[in-house]
């Protein structure tokens, strides 16, 4: 009997949460090598078609595999699934368009999970424009992860994921880092809605880190919270000289201990930027009050910092005259 691929009902349909619209012309696998599988289904294997959620496989890389470019795949990875990253672009996300979404239904350990270990320069790489990474945990067990994600193409989305360190001393320096290639090979970096509960003490740590110029990028309602100690600036965005343009920073919150932060506790960018730093709240154990870099070209609205516990902040930059 022929399978469907849950993409050509007439009035759309919603699988384990995930809705497939009428609209929708690529194709849907599913991967799980959960030992726990549906009641109907088989365990998870890059044998298997990977076309229903009781026939997964048991690889993102294999369903990567089977996407075509640019024709609006997507990848449900679902409930106990778990997978680990070993080595530099261990992971290779390279299919340009292809959305590869966690069960928006599973909850707590029981998320698809990513683990980073073994080495520090581990990471998963994404190579391929218009792409979408969702619902994921990822999780640092070695020393001072590099990055989690590595971003070399434009208009890649990361979305609703969770970027969580093992301990003090299994940990991400970045969950998210964009290339040090040419200006503008990274526009349109969006990161909306993701979590980093960072505890790492041994090196300092950002949410976003923009290694060349970079426009359009978006980085909103996203929780930070960073326990560690270690001096550092810039705990959302760190683009140490380098311009942000047509940037949307909205929306955010930033908990930390850090111990300095003179470039600035939110943001650090380099001059020649634009757009708009607002309505975030940052707390903070020490260091100034500076929350982004001067001459940034950045502009602020109604963001508020307290370094005490227990009290409102109070709104920063100065309010303009």
């Amino acid at each position: 009997m022929p399978q469907s691929n849950y993409s050509r009902f007439s009035d759309g349909v919603q699988i384990s949460g995930v809705s497939m619209n009428v609209h929708q012309k690529g194709k849907v696998f599913y991967v799980c090598n959960s030992t726990v599988p549906s009641a109907l289904g088989i365990a998870g294997s890059d044998g298997s078609d990977g076309k229903t959620p009781d026939r997964p496989l048991a690889t993102i890389a294999q369903a990567l595999s089977l996407c075509t470019a640019n024709r609006g795949d997507k990848i449900i990875v679902m409930q106990g699934h778990a997978e680990t990253v070993s080595a530099a672009a261990g992971m290779a996300w390279n299919v340009a368009g292809v959305s590869i979404i966690g069960d928006p239904t599973a909850v707590g350990s029981l998320r698809p999970t990513i683990t980073l270990n073994t080495a520090n320069t581990a990471t998963i790489a994404m190579s391929a424009a218009n792409m979408v990474v969702s619902g994921i945990l990822f999780i640092a067990n070695f020393l001072n992860i590099a990055a989690c994600i590595d971003v070399s193409a434009k208009d890649i989305l990361i979305s609703g994921n969770e970027f969580r360190d093992t301990s003090a001393v299994l940990n991400f320096v970045l969950p998210i880092r964009t290339s040090t290639g040419a200006d503008n090979a990274c526009d349109g970096l969006s990161v909306i809605g993701n979590r980093f509960l960072g505890v790492g003490t041994t090196a300092a740590t950002s949410l976003v880190n923009c290694r060349s110029i970079t426009g359009r990028l978006t980085v909103n309602a996203n929780s930070v919270d960073i326990q560690g100690t270690t001096a550092t600036s810039g705990a959302l965005v760190l683009a140490t000289s380098k311009a942000l343009t047509g940037a949307r920073i909205l929306g955010n919150d930033l908990a930390s201990n850090l111990s300095t932060s003179n470039a600035g506790q939110l943001v650090v960018a380099g001059t020649g930027g634009s757009g708009f730093v607002a309505d975030n709240y940052v707390q903070s154990a020490g260091g100034t009050d500076l929350l982004g870099t001067a001459s940034s070209g950045l502009t602020y609205f109604n963001n508020f910092l307290s370094a005490v516990a227990d009290a409102s902040g109070y709104i920063l930059p100065a309010q303009d005259a």
